[in-house]
């Protein structure tokens, strides 16, 4: 779902809700709930920024949002077996038999992005300078890695929610005609 308001021309507002489901996960955990939001507020169109004649635009801007991932093998989360001979004396095919691919994780959630940014967009002296300024947040929570397990288990590795990670920073760009 998605809203967008505009009141005026001079504040902007959407909303949006993704419901995204995978079978990749288990049932209890298939679906997953991302929502975003974000405003913005052109000053410039303000009646007090009329006798500002060297600016030509500027547009206040904060946003908030959640992504996900769900790049993970098909059924992940459950057992996949394969057909496999096991031998016998003088390596002759004793029987044949099934073996689970990799050792299933029933816990695997998806791995989420929360992401934020407040920000300013101007233009300058008639439109001959433009440029933003950024300051932004990522925090990516629940990531999914190949986590090395006990050889004893019969397998290497299991795909795991391991670690959470961030990023932040700001951002200036800017261009002149």
């Amino acid at each position: 779902g998605r809203a967008n308001y505009t009141y005026n021309g001079k504040y902007l507002a959407a909303f949006t809700l993704r419901a995204d489901g995978s079978s990749k996960f288990a049932p209890d955990k298939r679906w997953g709930y991302f929502p975003s939001g974000s405003f913005a507020w052109r000053v410039s169109d303000e009646g007090f920024m009329s006798k500002v004649n060297w600016v030509s635009d500027v547009k206040f801007r904060a946003s908030y949002g959640v992504s996900a991932n769900n790049r993970i093998p098909d059924y992940a989360f459950m057992p996949v077996f394969n057909a496999t001979a096991l031998y016998g004396l003088n390596d002759a095919i004793n029987t044949w038999g099934y073996q689970a691919l990799v050792l299933p994780n029933p816990d695997l959630v998806w791995e989420t992005t929360i992401q934020s940014n407040l920000g300013i967009d101007f233009t300058l002296f008639k439109d001959r300078v433009q440029g933003s300024l950024d300051f932004y947040s990522n925090r990516t929570n629940d990531v999914i890695t190949r986590v090395a397990i006990p050889v004893s288990s019969g397998y290497t590795v299991q795909l795991q929610n391991t670690a959470d990670t961030r990023n932040q920073g700001i951002e200036l760009q800017l261009g002149v005609q």
